[in-house]
């Protein structure tokens, strides 16, 4: 066969030489050999690597071991990624705003702690950007509306919950125009770690500073409480033994004098006297309060509390604040509840004097 293959090669190619039927016949067999064994060669090898492909895979698959989730939520960032690295897993980290509390924390992860998974696994985790807002900002010289417009585009455009809310705005009398923020508690720049509520000193405009003393002397106490809560007058009530010539349980004088134009932080004074016949299980005395002062009126009013349990009103009124005193008649065991602005100020029990 070498012998052949020496003679088929060993002749010049320039030369046009007619191969005998034995030699032809000798060529196509060794042709057809050689791309047999080329092709199986190919596949041999082919078939070897993808055993050997195979073989890493399984042993890489199979050497991984079984591991537990961690709890990550409520955990800083860098202790989160700690945690799963211990355990052999690999974090993807998405952030969003939530609570100012929860900032920087995790706050949610895909697969629940404690579940086993294989070592290597992806674990889906979120952090806390925080609140949309960190700090108060300046809203003086604006108005509620605009303020309150302004937070609900704020939150609505990250769906985050709200973390600064507006309370029950304070009105104060001002030469600024009505509706306008004069002041804010907390301040502009007062960093926000929860929800926090903020209260708003707006303008109520100009308001009348003045008015003129009303009659009060000559009217029983009765009379001159339900006259002299008909305004938002600071009032005080005295009491003292009738003298000669006058009535028990009347209005005997009056400080300042009726008819005189005063500014409404004057406090009216009127002297009474005290009731001296009065029906057996009843009771005379005083309520004294200091009621907080407030630059603008608020509403008040005097409840009464019978032993049957009925309740009935016994004046309404607006206020500045201020030390206040109030004659009662009462039957024992009655209750007298002082609500001002809501706010249940003083509950007393009458009791025998």
């Amino acid at each position: 066969m070498k012998e052949k293959l020496k003679n088929l090669f060993k002749r010049d190619n320039k030369e046009t030489v007619e191969l005998t039927k034995e030699e032809l016949e000798f060529r196509d067999k060794f042709e057809k050999e050689f791309y047999y064994k080329t092709v199986l060669g190919i596949i041999t090898t082919a078939v070897f690597l993808v055993i050997v492909f195979a073989i890493i895979f399984f042993i890489n698959v199979e050497g991984k071991e079984d591991t537990k989730v961690p709890k990550l939520e409520g955990l800083k960032l860098h202790e989160a990624i700690i945690a799963l690295q211990d355990k052999a897993l690999y974090p993807k980290l998405s952030v969003k705003n939530s609570s100012p509390k929860d900032k920087g924390l995790i706050i949610y992860q895909d697969i629940s702690a404690g579940s086993v998974v294989r070592a290597g696994r992806v674990i889906n985790i979120i952090s806390s950007l925080g609140g949309v807002i960190d700090k108060v900002g300046s809203y003086e010289g604006q108005t509620v509306s605009a303020v309150e417009a302004e937070l609900q585009k704020l939150f609505a455009s990250t769906s985050s919950d709200p973390v600064l809310v507006i309370g029950q705005p304070v009105e104060v009398v001002s030469d600024e125009p009505e509706g306008t923020i004069l002041s804010q508690d907390p301040p502009a720049g007062t960093e926000i770690t929860d929800i926090t509520e903020i209260i708003f000193h707006v303008s109520k405009g100009k308001e009348q500073s003045s008015f003129v003393v009303p009659t009060m002397k000559g009217l029983t106490f009765e009379e001159g409480l339900n006259k002299i809560t008909q305004w938002p007058i600071r009032f005080r009530f005295i009491v003292r033994n009738k003298r000669e010539n006058e009535e028990a349980g009347v209005i005997v004088s009056q400080t300042p004098d009726r008819g005189i134009s005063v500014p409404w932080t004057t406090v009216v004074e009127m002297t009474m006297t005290k009731p001296e016949r009065y029906t057996a299980g009843l009771s005379f005395g005083l309520l004294e309060i200091v009621i907080p002062s407030s630059p603008v009126t608020v509403p008040m009013s005097l409840e009464r509390v019978k032993n049957d349990g009925s309740r009935e009103i016994v004046f309404t009124s607006r206020t500045f604040g201020g030390p206040t005193t109030i004659p009662y008649l009462e039957e024992i065991g009655n209750r007298l509840i002082l609500t001002v602005n809501d706010v249940e100020i003083e509950t007393f029990t009458v009791r025998v004097q």
